[in-house]
């Protein structure tokens, strides 16, 4: 499985890159699906070293409640997720701290899995976010995760958002480098600009 949480911040993108040991067992069936570990990319860095990337974990908690998706991270509504920071820049450098900060919430509840960011920008006012159609919207910044649900490192489910909550969802063919972005899933984003950047749930 190779699964990474990514921002989009004009051409820059930040994403987690550490490794995560596969030996990790997963709370739940859904989270057995998913097995969504950050593992890291290591196809689009093979300069990291063994050294480098010690292995590591993350359990995805489980809650009895859901959030509800609404671009509103209400106070205790996330109090039991599992908190990663994104804290690297992989274009147009590559690995090196991230400008920006950007937390990702993950928890579920045996049925969903659920996840969001929180995307500090010190100028709101430049965040770039219009209301598109769906898979319309690579020009607005935007955060997201990627799945690898084959665990092939060649085929892979792309779900992102817009801090206004625009969808954009792919299928990724590593092999050609084509994207499918036909294929619409059925799955829930809200996004609200803040006072101190945006926040995305899914």
């Amino acid at each position: 499985m190779l699964p990474w949480f990514w921002r989009h911040k004009g051409a820059i993108h930040f994403m987690d890159i550490r490794l995560f040991s596969s030996a990790w067992k997963p709370a739940s069936p859904l989270l057995a699906a998913l097995a969504l570990l950050l593992l890291p990319c290591l196809l689009l860095f093979p300069s990291l070293s063994t050294a480098q990337t010690a292995s590591l974990e993350y359990a995805i908690p489980f809650s009895e409640t859901s959030p509800q998706i609404d671009g509103d991270m209400a106070p205790g509504e996330w109090g039991s997720a599992s908190t990663i920071a994104l804290t690297n820049e992989t274009f147009p450098t590559q690995n090196v701290p991230a400008l920006l900060d950007t937390m990702v919430y993950l928890m579920e509840d045996g049925d969903y899995f659920y996840a969001a960011f929180v995307a500090q920008d010190p100028e709101p006012d430049k965040i770039r976010a219009f209301y598109r159609d769906r898979d319309s919207a690579s020009q607005d910044d935007m955060v997201g995760v990627v799945l690898d649900t084959f665990n092939d490192e060649r085929r892979a489910f792309k779900f992102f958002s817009t801090p206004l909550g625009v969808q954009m969802d792919t299928i990724l063919d590593d092999v050609n480098g084509n994207e499918d972005a036909s294929w619409n899933a059925i799955w829930d984003s809200m996004g609200s600009i803040t006072e101190t950047g945006f926040i995305v749930e899914m």
